[in-house]
């Protein structure tokens, strides 16, 4: 449904249907052929369909949105990319392509991690004779 939904959204024609026969063809579904990253946890929920119908909207809306990073800015994602470490980008931006393998689940628990903080101030130490003022 939500495939179906997409496209008459862009208003297509019979055409834009063949993304959505390729990628249930042989009976699996693969969200790649969609324009979303693989998300088994998909399949796992069931009975809500709100629920499901927000997860891939997210989905392809972070697909489409790091195609376009990709595409138009592949040398500065580490500047563009802010939700993600510099770890995460090197791991999955390094090789051209390779991002689009990674499962949507992984982009949304690297999103969490950078969104708490970090750096943690254990201790001030000040030398004999410092002020510090506010």
């Amino acid at each position: 449904d939500d495939q179906f939904d997409a496209i008459l959204e862009d208003g297509a024609t019979m055409f834009g249907f063949e993304s959505l026969y390729k990628a249930v063809e042989d009976g699996e579904l693969r969200f790649n052929e969609l324009g979303m990253f693989e998300d088994p946890l998909v399949a796992e929920m069931s009975g809500n369909p709100k629920q499901i119908k927000k997860r891939l909207e997210d989905n392809r809306a972070l697909y489409e949105e790091l195609s376009f990073e990709v595409e138009h800015f592949g040398d500065q994602l580490q500047d563009r990319l802010k939700s993600f470490g510099e770890k995460f980008i090197n791991e999955n931006f390094s090789e051209t392509g390779a991002w689009k393998d990674v499962e949507f689940e992984a982009f949304l628990q690297e999103k969490k991690r950078n969104a708490q903080q970090q750096l943690v101030l254990e201790e001030e130490q000040a030398s004999e004779g410092m002020t510090i003022t506010a």
